[in-house]
């Protein structure tokens, strides 16, 4: 059943499919797939400058510890309020450096909370998970660098999609995301990608 729910094109699937318990099968359960199909927008920022002017915020982190969240959005008259339902998926995180600072940050922690827009959760004793393209969720022990835009409903910061989250691995960033600001650093090496973000930040601010 096809709808609109926040940004992108929203797919959702059903199945019935048994899910074992301490070893013994259970009675059917229901899944379904929250499909969101992101379309790269026609003036998408060529740069990380731009695309920093857009954010409210960037780190530098590394993944400690991952919970999920369930958001309940509001549905057409007639319409199970269960299909409104969505995992989110939460991340404390330890900042190792601040990028583009805002007052939002925690004053006093190293440690803060940032969210993904995918996951999987069981709701109302149905398995749903979340898909956008390549967005995969976080693993814990990983480095990123993360573009965040402020959740005011959440009350927390988000990373809204692939093309926001820079992996930092093996020495070099790994990102999979087709927008035009981050394609073009697969590979870089990670001091060189920092002091671009670096620079990058500064310029957005002076804008």
């Amino acid at each position: 059943m096809p709808s609109h729910m926040r940004a992108g094109f929203v797919l959702a699937s059903f199945a019935m499919v048994p899910l074992p318990v301490h070893g013994q099968a259970t009675q059917a359960t229901s899944v379904r797939t929250i499909y969101v199909d992101e379309v790269v927008p026609a003036d998408a920022p060529r740069t990380l400058t731009g695309r920093l002017a857009q954010v409210d915020a960037a780190i530098r982190c590394r993944i400690e510890r991952t919970s999920t969240r369930v958001i309940r959005n509001s549905v057409p008259v007639g319409v199970d309020p269960a299909l409104g339902a969505e995992p989110v998926t939460e991340h404390t995180v330890t900042l190792l450096e601040i990028l583009k600072a805002d007052p939002k940050f925690p004053a006093t922690s190293s440690e803060m909370t940032v969210s993904q827009p995918v996951g999987l959760a069981v709701i109302d004793d149905a398995i749903v998970e979340k898909v956008n393209g390549a967005f995969r969720v976080f693993t814990v022990g990983e480095e990123y660098v993360l573009f965040l835009k402020w959740d005011s409903v959440l009350g927390e910061f988000q990373v809204i999609n692939e093309a926001d989250a820079f992996l930092l691995k093996d020495g070099v960033v790994a990102t999979s995301s087709g927008w035009p600001h981050s394609r073009g650093h697969q590979g870089v090496p990670v001091p060189q990608f920092l002091a671009h973000v670096r620079e990058a930040a500064k310029a957005a601010a002076s804008r």
